[in-house]
Formats: structure tokens, C-alpha cells, sequence
């Protein structure tokens, strides 16, 4: 008979996001709604994985393209060179053995050409000096953004008070009082797009931490697509009704606690690779108020316990392909020092440890809680079958 093994739930959640600020930009009247910041650090989960974060802005210019004589290259072929730009970044991040991983977008100038922005993300030691060496790299420190935002990529938000508040979703930019769409580049792209790329090292050592950086990305990235304001099809009563609040992600720490913490690290000695620690994070989905909250799974290890009954008597049971968490030990050991005999316990262990070699099927009958609360004392001494084989 197949069964379903029982997973314990993961052991805690803990707060992932830091809110800095909630700041009214606009009062509420009667054709439309009160408009709300709201500013949202990701430090402390960034400080989970060991990561930071620094802003990269890319030009044709810092990244020594060619110039034409007598006008400029064509959107694609400038957005060709910045996407070959990205990749000898990686490159050279290879070279000073830095581990990283890169989000970024094109963006469009006032001109029409493309640029692209980047969120570099690297070990936390390592910020200060990667931020000076890219600078080097690009020519000049105006490149460089230690305090990146989501919006950095996104353009969520418009700071300037020349112009109306724009509630579109990040597609306004606002320059000397003048106003022009960011994310359309003919020839390149008809919408922002939020694309990653990673250098060896973060493949090599760095993998699982990858992953979950770029998941964290996706999530901010599609939460703020389904909440972005503007036009919508309910009725403008259903829009004045309610308050907006545009949220804004930034990937550094503003919070005492956080700064320090950072400072910290960057007098540590740098993980050649990541721990199996990483793997244990779960990331969860982004709740209305803008908290993301991180959940821990029970660490597991290969079966290799030692039981003890009630008169004293011990059993060890071992498997190195069954996997078993804190949490399986602690309760199988309680159940078994009730157990009056090591025959009594043996019964009790050896079909434990049958189920927990056997792979999770879905829709089985077993539940190892139910399981674990069967009295075992009474069965064992009312069956007849014959004792199963030792244990040692």
C-alpha cells in the first residue's frame, strides 16, 4: 500500500521588509482619491541571503561605444551594445572573483536612444569595493547608485512637482518640467521589461541564492503590476472611493538596526560559497500592505537516532537515504519512551522509519499525525505475529 507522508509545516515567519515611510502626496477630493507613499526597505531579507545591492546606470557613452559621425546609431544597435555592455560587466565582476546577479531594463532618454539601468546584486561584504571598482570600470562615480530602488528599474514613482501626479504604471518620467514616456523604444521594446543575468561564479557557488533574488524581483515586479493605478474599468465612483497607495521598494537600509548590521559585514570574511541554509528560505507573497514575509523549513538530516523505552532498554535505527527533520526526531523519541519494552518500541520504530523511506504520494491515506497518536503499547501486546528482525 502506498501512503502520504505528513510534512510538517514550515517552523516560523519572520518579517522580510522594513517600512520606512508613509507619507500623503496628495489629499483626497471629490473626482478623486487621497494618494499615499509608501516606502518599503527589502534590506533585512537581503541580509538573510548574505547579499547587497548597488545601481548601475549603463549610456552608450560610459560603456565606450563608438560614436557616429554626423548623428547616432539606431535604438537597436545601441540597445545590442548595452546588452553586450551587461555581459562584460559579468565578466569583469568575474575577474575581481565577485559573485553577482543583474536585473536590468532599457530605458529610453529624452533623445529617443536607449540606456539601461541595473540592480547589481553582490556578497554583502563586498559593497563598498565593487561600488568603487565599477566606477573605475565606467569612468566616473555619476554611474553609480548606493541606494537603489525597485523604481530604479520600474520608474514607479515621480518625485517632480512641476508636473501632475502620473498614477499610469512607471512609464512617466519627468525632466525640466517636460514630460516623456520612458519605457516605449521603438525598434527595442513596447514596455518595460525586467530581464537578469548572472557571471560564473554566482552559478558556481552562488546558485540557490540566485534563485531566490530573482524570485523576489518577479514577485515586486508583478505586485506592482496588479496594484498600479490609472484607469480602470469600474465606474470613476468606484475610483474616488477608494485611497491609493503607491509603494516604493528599496533595496538598502535606512532602519539603525539594518545599518549596522550591514556595516558588520563588510568587516567579515567572505563565504567562498553559499550555505545550505539558503536552501531552508522561503519567500512569500507580497501581502496588500507591502510586507513579505520569509519562512524558515525545518533543517533535515539522514535517519541516525537512538531510541530509548520506558524500562530503560535502547534501540538504534539508521537510513542514509531517509530524511529526517528536528521536529520527526523529538516526537518519535517522545512516543517511544512510553513504550513499556525495546519489542514494544521496535514495532513503533520500524514502521516509522518504513514510512519515512517512502516517497510523498498525493491522496494517500496515511497521516503520520494520526500515526504518531495510535496507541502502540496495547497493539503490541494483543498481536500474535512473530517479532520483527533486531535492530543494532
Amino acid at each position: 500500500m502506498s501512503f502520504a507522508i505528513h510534512t510538517p509545516a514550515p517552523v516560523t515567519d519572520e518579517k522580510a521588509v522594513e517600512i520606512l515611510e508613509t507619507k500623503q502626496i496628495r489629499e483626497r477630493t471629490s473626482s478623486a482619491p487621497a494618494v499615499f507613499t509608501k516606502k518599503i526597505s527589502i534590506a533585512p531579507l537581503l541580509r538573510r541571503l548574505g547579499f547587497t545591492a548597488i545601481g548601475v546606470t549603463l549610456t552608450a557613452k560610459n560603456t565606450r561605444m563608438e560614436q557616429m559621425k554626423g548623428g547616432r546609431y539606431d535604438n537597436k544597435k545601441i540597445a545590442e551594445h548595452l546588452a553586450s555592455a551587461i555581459r562584460e560587466l559579468l565578466m569583469f565582476l568575474d575577474s575581481l572573483s565577485v559573485a553577482c546577479l543583474l536585473a536590468w531594463t532599457y530605458e529610453k532618454h529624452e533623445n529617443g536612444s536607449p540606456h539601461a539601468h541595473a540592480i547589481v546584486f553582490i556578497p554583502q561584504a563586498l559593497k563598498e569595493y565593487v561600488a568603487e571598482k565599477i566606477a573605475e570600470y565606467l569612468g566616473g562615480g555619476e554611474a553609480i547608485s548606493k541606494t537603489p530602488r525597485t523604481a530604479y528599474l520600474l520608474k514607479q514613482l515621480t518625485h517632480s512637482r512641476r508636473v501632475k501626479l502620473d498614477l499610469g504604471r512607471k512609464t512617466k518620467y519627468a525632466e525640466d518640467g517636460k514630460r516623456y514616456e520612458c519605457a516605449k523604444i521603438k525598434g527595442v521594446q513596447s514596455e518595460k521589461k525586467i530581464r537578469y543575468a548572472k557571471n560564473t561564479l554566482m552559478s558556481r557557488n552562488f546558485g540557490e541564492t540566485a534563485a531566490k533574488l530573482r524570485e523576489m524581483m518577479q514577485k515586486i515586479d508583478e505586485y506592482q503590476r496588479r496594484h498600479r493605478t490609472g484607469k480602470r474599468k469600474k465606474a470613476h465612483t468606484a475610483l474616488r472611493q477608494d485611497d491609493v497607495t503607491l509603494f516604493d521598494f528599496v533595496l538598502y537600509p535606512i532602519d539603525q538596526n539594518e545599518t549596522k548590521a550591514q556595516a558588520r559585514a563588510q568587516g567579515k570574511t567572505l563565504r567562498a560559497k553559499e550555505t545550505a541554509e539558503i536552501k531552508r528560505i522561503s519567500i512569500g507573497e507580497i501581502d496588500e500592505n507591502g510586507q513579505i514575509k520569509i519562512s524558515k523549513k525545518p533543517k533535515k538530516s539522514s535517519l541516525n537516532i537512538y531510541l530509548k523505552a520506558k524500562n530503560g532498554e535502547k534501540l538504534h535505527i539508521a537510513g542514509k537515504n531517509i530524511s529526517v527533520s528536528e521536529e520527526d526526531v523529538a516526537v518519535i523519541k517522545r512516543k517511544c519512551r512510553k513504550m513499556r519494552s525495546k519489542k514494544q518500541m521496535t514495532k513503533l520504530a520500524l514502521v516509522w522509519r518504513a514510512q519515512k523511506a517512502q516517497p510523498k504520494i498525493e491522496g494517500g491515506s496515511y497521516d503520520e499525525t494520526l500515526f504518531m497518536a495510535l496507541d502502540f503499547e496495547t497493539i503490541a501486546a494483543v498481536t500474535s505475529e512473530p517479532p520483527p528482525p533486531k535492530i543494532t
